[in-house]
């Protein structure tokens, strides 16, 4: 009687590996259907991952589905890591959440938004580099778009320049504080030198500019990477109700594209 009043009524579902240090599987966003139990899970290395619900063992493969962003002629083998691997076989589920479908975008990025509809039975996702719409019924993809631009992929040196600039920044730091002591004590014996000062605030603001052109430049090399996905049902398409999918990018546009449901499946 005593068990049975546990509260709250929670029952663990999954494993945890301990030994597990990849920082590619971790989780981004979790979309939960409370209608049919679907689970849909997107991670850290570009994965997006299928889960049903089950009260029963199971011994059942997982398809995986390799997701096409690359724009034509461009060689992402050198700038981005190494695609996930998804093992092959039948693998031993354990009740409660089951592993379904696992799609990976090549080259990997990390996805940003998820949105689910059970209703027509597809997921979308997206990232830095575009968005895709797998079936999750058929186990196909169904559309994969790249909304970068090749001037935006052939800038590889941006975290080059991070590094660089953050080293000169730290070495300023470390200059601005040894003057600085060196004016603590110099201020016991005679007073503040202003134009020490003037220096110092026209340097803080030059270093604040540069912050805020990086800033900026970053903003406009992740302009085309989608933000935000949601489906919903909209009168756009001459006066009839019909399920949209929107799209928003980072620069402040948005797509709209609809569901055809009649097609022969």
């Amino acid at each position: 009687a005593e068990d049975a009043m546990k509260w709250p009524p929670f029952l663990k579902v999954g494993t945890f590996d301990p030994f597990c240090d990849d920082p590619r599987l971790g989780v981004m966003q979790v979309e939960l259907c409370t209608e049919s139990r679907q689970l849909t899970v997107s991670g850290y290395g570009g994965q997006v991952m299928i889960f049903n619900f089950s009260l029963h063992h199971g011994r059942t493969p997982v398809k995986a589905l390799q997701v096409d962003l690359k724009l034509p002629d461009e060689d992402v083998s050198r700038k981005l890591g190494e695609v996930l691997r998804v093992c092959s076989g039948e693998l031993e589920m354990l009740p409660g959440y089951q592993a379904k479908l696992c799609a990976v975008m090549c080259p990997p990025s990390p996805v940003t938004t998820v949105a689910q509809s059970t209703t027509c039975g597809v997921v979308a996702f997206g990232c830095r580099r575009g968005m895709a719409v797998m079936d999750v019924s058929r186990e196909e993809v169904l559309t994969a778009q790249c909304t970068i631009e090749a001037d935006e992929s052939r800038n590889t040196l941006s975290r080059l320049q991070s590094i660089r600039k953050s080293l000169r920044m730290s070495v300023r730091r470390l200059g601005q504080m040894r003057r600085g002591t060196f004016r603590a004590r110099r201020r016991r014996r005679q007073t503040f030198d202003t134009s020490l000062s003037t220096g110092v605030s026209l340097r803080k603001k030059r270093d604040r500019q540069e912050t805020e052109e990086e800033a900026m430049q970053r903003r406009a090399q992740l302009g085309n990477g989608v933000r935000s996905l949601y489906i919903a049902q909209t009168f756009m398409s001459i006066g009839q109700l019909e399920r949209h999918l929107f799209a928003c990018t980072n620069s402040g546009k948005m797509k709209a594209f609809v569901f055809d449901m009649r097609s022969e499946s």
